[in-house]
């Protein structure tokens, strides 16, 4: 009879538990609903807000980046960074480090947090071991200190081995930091982009602009060598969408007012 009784204690308890439960869950996933919903508003504001100050952009540069920095927001587990590539010629030079600078900090302002900057044009001379190593740090410090965005300025400019950090941290599966977003900028060696180039070709140009400025040979290299093989793997882990950036004639005058 006591075991009876004890059976028929658990059966009631439990009966009483899995509503008591499915409130808590619910309660549970109804707050988590209503964070995300409230970091979207913010990013969705704050974009809006760079996209009025930079009126010369293409509308598919708002609606691609756009797309992706909220998706990356309203997940609640993340799988991979996102990653974002911007390309400029010369004469839109200064829009794309405001511009870029600008939508990172839109995606940084949703987890109320900061962004890095990190100019690979004053890298461009050092030793590429040492670069890699400096680099490493910044972005895993400020990551781990709770930084979300980071944007790379020049990335055409650092030293051609040191990009292989990338693959840490813009890996599909295994990068180091999931739920934050890198900005990558790459400054093409043009006056102009042409008006009408649309963006399968300014992957294209892209691509090979890089090969070229990176001197990457089709022969294997040791493992610290950008060669053709890690390039390509590096090139489907950073160009998920490139993106084209027009000048801004004030910003192109005056400079950034408004970071």
């Amino acid at each position: 009879n006591q075991g009876l009784w004890s059976i028929k204690i658990l059966l009631v308890a439990a009966v009483l538990l899995v509503p008591i439960a499915w409130v808590i869950l619910n309660f549970q996933n109804q707050q988590e609903s209503e964070v995300v919903k409230k970091m979207l508003n913010i990013f969705l504001h704050n974009f809006g807000k760079v996209q009025k100050s930079f009126p010369n952009q293409e509308e598919q540069l708002w609606k691609r980046s756009r797309i992706m920095l909220q998706k990356h927001i309203n997940m609640t587990v993340h799988s991979e960074p996102s990653i974002l590539m911007f390309a400029a010629a010369w004469d839109a030079k200064e829009t794309m480090q405001c511009l870029t600078g600008r939508i990172a900090g839109a995606y940084a302002s949703a987890f109320n947090s900061r962004i890095m900057e990190i100019d690979g044009a004053s890298k461009k001379f050092l030793n590429s071991d040492e670069v890699k190593l400096e680099l490493d740090n910044q972005l895993s410090c400020g990551f781990g200190d709770g930084r979300k965005s980071a944007v790379i300025h020049h990335f055409q400019d650092l030293p051609p081995p040191s990009t292989l950090l990338f693959y840490k941290y813009c890996d599909h599966e295994n990068a180091a930091f999931k739920d934050v977003s890198l900005l990558i900028t790459v400054l093409i060696d043009e006056e102009k982009l042409d008006p009408g180039l649309n963006f399968n070709l300014l992957e294209e140009t892209v691509y090979d602009f890089l090969v070229m400025k990176f001197s990457i040979s089709g022969k294997t290299g040791r493992y610290n060598i950008l060669d053709a093989d890690k390039f390509s793997g590096l090139w489907s882990r950073i160009a998920h969408v490139v993106l084209p950036v027009r000048p801004e004639k004030e910003i192109e005058e005056n400079g950034c007012k408004h970071q």
